[in-house]
């Protein structure tokens, strides 16, 4: 029925990558899930972009929104609220415009929330990292080699919160919001959005940290997800100031991660003073950027011995 509410709504923010986007565009098209309605939003593209979006939306009825950005917005997570704002689904994906997936990604989570009681409201897949040309760079699941046992060795669910508090808290373990739906109610969280749409590179773990807590999450341990890297990725820290501006994101996203209880970031926090501490010069100590970065919880005085702690630590070697 034309009026029929989608199962899924389908949001793809793009920005100069027409070299993905028609492969990008058939991997959702294809889907095994059909009920779905794709929102395409394109931040001011300069490559050609703009006329493969309009090619697709003339042939493709599910396209039911398409709109171009004049100038360029400055932050993807700006398109993501943008286009979650007009999503109908029950559910919402956020296609990132230069990865790809398995025609069946949408059907095999789905499968995974029904034997689980269709009580989970985040699911998300591994990820397969590929290159610009496709190629297979391995899976993503290097990423949560840290933990010992890792859980993402295999399909889990697990309470949002704890996922939060024992996950999350030690780096973002959701990196690719391509490989992830959630239900679209859950966007009517108060200060959901607060300092997202200003990050360039750490929004999305902060956008997922105010989500998960009070949600059930779900994971399904095969790569049904291909995560592209290249060298335009927006949060590739190819500059010290690049480096520096993550760093500085990070602090924001454990201000909140702080605010969940039963949460040690300790160790984790350690490790921000640190890295800081090697990025920022001495004179940087008595500017904002000092405060920027320290925790409400942490005095200046231990913020200041931490932070020359890993300096010294990496002069000597250690």
């Amino acid at each position: 029925m034309e009026n029929e509410r989608p199962v899924v709504s389908v949001i793809v923010p793009n920005y100069r990558h027409a070299a993905f986007l028609p492969e990008r565009l058939r991997s959702i098209l294809e889907q095994t899930v059909d009920n779905i309605e794709l929102i395409l939003l394109d931040d001011a593209s300069e490559d050609g972009s703009i006329d493969i979006l309009q090619e697709f939306a003339l042939k493709e009825p599910r396209i039911v929104f398409v709109e171009v950005n004049l100038r360029n917005s400055g932050s993807p997570f700006k398109q993501w609220r943008k286009g979650l704002a007009v999503a109908r689904g029950e559910w919402v994906w956020i296609a990132e415009s230069d990865d790809s997936c398995a025609v069946d990604m949408l059907e095999r989570l789905f499968i995974f929330n029904a034997e689980e009681g269709n009580d989970l409201d985040l699911l998300f897949c591994q990820s397969e990292l590929v290159d610009e040309q496709g190629a297979s760079l391995g899976s993503w699941a290097e990423h949560t080699a840290c933990f010992d046992p890792d859980p993402f060795q295999k399909d889990f669910t697990m309470d949002g919160t704890r996922f939060a508090t024992e996950l999350m808290k030690v780096r973002n373990v959701i990196p690719n919001a391509s490989a992830v739906v959630f239900k679209r109610a859950l966007l009517e969280r108060d200060g959901l959005w607060a300092d997202v749409e200003d990050m360039r590179m750490c929004g999305d773990w902060l956008f997922w940290t105010r989500l998960l807590p009070g949600t059930r999450v779900g994971f399904v341990a095969e790569a049904l997800n291909r995560f592209r890297t290249h060298a335009a990725m927006s949060r590739a820290h190819t500059s010290t100031e690049k480096r520096r501006t993550r760093l500085l994101e990070e602090a924001v996203v454990r201000r909140n991660l702080a605010k969940l209880p039963g949460l040690d970031q300790r160790k984790e926090e350690r490790e921000l003073y640190r890295a800081w501490a090697l990025l920022f010069p001495p004179r940087a100590y008595r500017t904002a950027a000092f405060d920027a970065v320290r925790l409400p919880s942490r005095s200046r005085a231990s913020f200041l011995y931490h932070a020359m702690l890993g300096r010294t630590r990496s002069r000597s070697g250690h």
